[in-house]
């Protein structure tokens, strides 16, 4: 009895072996999807023990055994190598996130950069007074429809791809969707120097926020254009908030000669759309207040951050 159980112990520890070796060679090749399948499916003949073996057998037994483990540790390390070597070269998932981002930043940002070398083109061919009037005839539909492209960023916010919010997205893209309509139906206001600043101002802090933005999503931002980020909208913002402020007193004057037509009329009372432009011209110290606080809170935190003060433990 005790040698057949023998044999048979021995045969399935060989059996046990090779496929072990199998399943490593298979997991390397990659021919196999289900290498440790066969690895897993074995039995540990070292647990039996036969009532009739006396104790030299078990002592035998029990060395076998202390082999076959090792032999299995050994198996085990090769597998998680193999493994661990070949997820790292296989190639990486798709980040569509990061993709899409990436565009869209990489559009604007160019985008942005054409209408400031169209402007630069335009200044150095004609002088800056010639330039001046003919801003929008250039670039003022490539403002108007990257503004519209602009809009994304409130979908971008509020469904979560960026960590922003969806209030100061909100305000500045129907802030300037005002703007660029206020100048687009008034031609009055074509030629006015008012135009061509507040184009020169706006694609000025788009050509650093993108960069910025680009840098984040793939996780390279350098401190410069870090700290230019955080720094050039104390300039940029007041002075571009002062243009959008005296276009929209231009077009107040304008407007009613223009457009005087009645929109709605309640009770005797007409609604035109001076009214309107009124009426935005009143939201607008809001507004700016708070996408200036806004951007104050960005740059506290990112430049400076939240330090902890600890105190320090009295000496007696």
């Amino acid at each position: 009895m005790v040698w057949l159980f023998r044999l048979v112990f021995y045969r399935f520890r060989t059996v046990n072996l090779r496929l072990e070796i199998k399943s490593v060679l298979s997991l390397v090749t990659g021919k196999c999807h289900f290498p440790f399948l066969l690895y897993r499916l074995k039995l540990d003949f070292d647990r039996f023990q036969s009532g009739d073996a006396d104790s030299d057998d078990e002592k035998d037994k029990d060395k076998a055994g202390g082999e076959d483990r090792s032999m299995r540790d050994t198996v085990d390390n090769l597998l998680r190598e193999a493994k661990k070597k070949r997820s790292e070269g296989g190639p990486a998932p798709l980040d569509f996130k990061k993709m899409y981002l990436s565009t869209y930043n990489t559009f604007m940002l160019l985008g942005f950069a054409g209408v400031l070398v169209s402007l630069f083109r335009s200044y150095q061919a004609e002088g800056l007074a010639e330039s001046i009037p003919k801003a929008y005839e250039r670039v003022g539909q490539n403002v108007r429809f990257l503004q519209f492209a602009q809009t994304l960023e409130i979908v971008h916010a509020a469904v979560g791809l960026v960590h922003s919010r969806p209030a100061s997205a909100v305000w500045q893209a129907v802030g300037r969707l005002t703007l660029v309509h206020l100048i687009h139906f008034q031609p009055e206001l074509h030629n006015s120097p008012l135009v061509f600043w507040l184009y020169v101002t706006w694609a000025s802090v788009e050509m650093i926020r993108y960069p910025y933005y680009l840098g984040q999503v793939h996780g390279l931002v350098p401190k410069p254009l870090k700290v230019l980020r955080y720094t050039s909208w104390m300039v940029l913002y007041p002075v571009g908030m002062s243009l959008e402020v005296l276009i929209i007193l231009r077009a107040l004057e304008t407007y009613p000669e223009s457009h005087p037509a009645t929109l709605l009329e309640v009770a005797g009372h007409k609604l035109t759309i001076s009214h309107i432009i009124g009426a935005y011209l009143l939201l607008c110290p809001f507004a700016f207040l708070f996408l200036l606080r806004h951007m104050f809170d960005q740059t506290k935190s990112q430049l400076f951050g939240k330090k902890k003060i600890t105190r320090s433990k009295k000496v007696k």
